[in-house]
């Protein structure tokens, strides 16, 4: 089927007008913090599309992808942090998130739930409970079988870690709380590793060993940042889907990778969107990147696109789907009054499901940063 040739200008343009600035500045900003005698490591699945926008702009530097995700990383760690951390503290260390239940914890620490469903029921622990009951008593229980399944995952993990890790590494990802760089800097602690992770991301809320290009801090950039953050994390997508563990291969410890959650049309919408930026960035490879744009006025365009945004760029973004603990959702999920909280919760655009909801003019990011102090985890 033929694209329509004024959709594909739009999320060109938006790409190249919005966008472009963004990744242009943030790879200049990670060219002025990093240290030649450091590796310089790019996460998947995000850094794949930085990378290639730092490679466009700066082709002499070595990089290399380091491919986890939160669900590879905490079930290959997770084992070895239990033997100096409780099961309540590993969950405290790893980011609950927003309505994440029990089952869905289960997926993400790599554990089969099914196993253990009937254990849970025996203790009135359901799969549907919010992981903020407690679940050492569970744990207490069923500790060995527990560890053993735990560490079924660790061995091949452990493996392509020591395979990739350098004596100094700097990772990139989008951020948010880096998560992932914690749990690796603590599996790190754990087993008396010298290997150091230091991370540079467009943003975080917890900056030690780490720096963000927006915001480093828990502050309002931060909270308008968070209000749309889904729409940063998409049009960075690959083709591929999320890590989901290892496999040896020829010798070598390899990924695998999930089925990509996205269908064939947001796949057309996220490389158009990346055309933009990567002809944006080609574009000022020609001034031998000597122009600046001021980190100031792309925060401002964000949070006027995003933050506030007009009807019309809801309709075009709205459908484009993201994966987390297993499920696909919508950027913006449906309205239903039967689901409105739970799909206001699951949607990574906020300001945009109310302003989808109300289709009124008010200060949609200002209520949802309201709604967010109200509510940890919004």
């Amino acid at each position: 089927m033929k694209e329509n040739k004024e959709k594909v200008e739009y999320y060109y343009n938006i790409g190249f007008e919005l966008f472009g600035p963004l990744f242009y500045e943030f790879c200049k900003w990670i060219k002025e913090n990093f240290k030649k005698d450091t590796q310089l490591l790019f996460v998947s699945r995000e850094g794949c599309f930085i990378k290639k926008c730092f490679n466009l702009m700066y082709a002499d530097i070595k990089t290399k992808m380091l491919f986890v995700s939160r669900k590879s990383i905490l079930s290959g760690v997770a084992s070895e942090l239990l033997k100096t951390h409780s099961f309540s503290d590993l969950i405290n260390k790893i980011s609950i998130k927003r309505n994440e239940t029990v089952k869905d914890f289960f997926y993400r620490i790599g554990l089969n739930f099914d196993k253990y469903k009937n254990n849970l029921i025996e203790l009135n622990i359901n799969e549907d409970d919010l992981v903020n009951v407690s679940l050492d008593t569970f744990y207490n229980k069923y500790k060995q079988n527990i560890i053993n399944d735990l560490k079924a995952n660790s061995h091949l993990f452990s493996s392509y870690l020591e395979n990739i890790l350098k004596k100094q590494n700097l990772i990139i990802d989008i951020g948010w709380k880096g998560t992932m760089q914690n749990l690796l800097m603590l599996y790190l602690q754990n087993i008396k590793s010298t290997k150091e992770i230091h991370g540079l991301y467009f943003g975080v809320t917890d900056s030690k060993n780490k720096k963000g290009y927006l915001f480093s801090e828990n502050n309002y950039t931060c909270q308008n940042v968070l209000n749309y953050s889904g729409i940063l994390e998409i049009i960075m997508m690959p083709d591929y889907g999320s890590v989901i563990g290892y496999k040896e291969k020829d010798n070598e410890i390899e990924p695998v990778f999930d089925e990509s959650e996205f269908t064939e049309n947001s796949l057309k919408i996220i490389k158009n969107l990346q055309k933009g930026i990567l002809d944006f960035i080609k574009e000022m490879n020609l001034s031998n990147n000597l122009i600046e744009f001021k980190k100031e006025t792309i925060i401002e365009n964000l949070n006027k696109f995003a933050g506030n945004p007009k009807m019309k760029d809801i309709r075009q973004f709205e459908k484009l789907e993201f994966y987390e603990n297993g499920q696909t959702y919508q950027l913006v999920e449906p309205l239903n009054l039967r689901k409105l909280k739970t799909n206001f919760l699951n949607s990574k655009w906020k300001t945009a499901f109310l302003k989808k909801m109300l289709r009124i003019k008010l200060p949609y990011d200002k209520i949802v940063i309201f709604l967010r102090k109200k509510k940890d985890h919004l």
